[in-house]
Formats: structure tokens, sequence, C-alpha cells
């Protein structure tokens, strides 16, 4: 890269993928990387959806789908996109940006995001629930919330005490 590494991801399958800030992801099977270019701005976090998926959020505000080193635009945050989540199912993508919002895109077939509207300053981190029915998002508005997947409802506020939160995570029980 050519450009500092702000994500990595890798599947069971044992390619690794990268996010740079040199607006690229790099999908490695050994030392011999795939360039996937797109992106307009640092890529901040890579996912593997699916079997031969990859996933790119960065700072375009853009998420990406990529299927053989050909790319999708899934679609567009107001913000620069800091972090992704897959749902347990492997049905969903979450999207937490810094124009505040979460965004859920169904990974198969198409369609509008669901958007998750609360934080008063930027999403860093989300991460859904090992049953997959609540989301988790850490802000740098000094809060976590938490969600309920299916309804949007904002179900819990935990207040930072001052402190910007950077990670969310669920325990596995």
């Amino acid at each position: 890269h050519g450009g500092p590494i702000m994500g990595l991801a890798v599947p069971p399958a044992g390619q690794v993928a990268s996010a740079s800030f040199d607006n690229s992801v790099g999908l490695w099977t050994g030392q011999d990387p795939t360039w996937l270019e797109g992106h307009d701005a640092a890529v901040v976090d890579v996912i593997f959806p699916a079997e031969g998926l990859i996933a790119s959020g960065g700072d375009d505000f853009a998420v990406r789908l990529w299927r053989d080193g050909s790319e999708t635009l899934l679609g567009r945050h107001k913000g620069k996109v800091t972090d992704l989540a897959l749902s347990p199912d492997g049905s969903w993508l979450a999207s937490g940006s810094w124009d505040g919002t979460v965004a859920l895109w169904p990974v198969t077939g198409g369609g509008a995001p669901r958007l998750f509207d609360g934080h008063d300053g930027g999403v860093n981190d989300v991460a859904f629930s090992p049953d997959g029915r609540r989301l988790a998002t850490g802000s740098g508005g000094e809060v976590v919330k938490l969600w309920d997947v299916r309804t949007r409802r904002e179900l819990l506020t935990l207040p930072g005490q001052g402190h910007v939160f950077s990670y969310a995570a669920f325990s596995p029980d």
C-alpha cells in the first residue's frame, strides 16, 4: 500500500483484505495483492460478508461491494464511513458514519437501507449481538446506544462520562 493500513479482514478461505489511506483495498493471496480501486478517499474498513464478496467503507462516504474485482456502490452516507459489521446470519451489513447515522444494507437482493439516526456525534463503531436482534453503536457524542434491529427503536443509551467511544462489542452470552 501507499499509505497506512486502516483495516484488515480474514475470511475462512485464508485470503487477507486490507483497507488503506491510499484509497484502495488490497486482496492478498500470499504476497501478491489484487488492487481494488474505486474509492475517492481513504478506505477505513473492510469485511467479507459472504464467500467471494468484500465490502469496504471510507472517507468518500461510500460503502462498496466487490466481487471478482468488480465494484458496486452499495450506497452513501452524508459523512465518512467509520466502521462495518456483518449480521450473524450474513443478511445485513451495518455501516457507521460521522454523519451520526448507522445504515443496514441488505447484502443480497438490493433495496434501500434501514437507517438508524439518533447520535449527536459521529458513529465510530457498530456491533451486532450474537443473535442479530440488537445493534450497539458507539459515538464521538460520548454515548453507546443499543438498538432493536427489526424496529430500529433505540432501547438504551449509556453515557460516556466525557469519553469518546471508539469500539462497541457484545459478550457471546
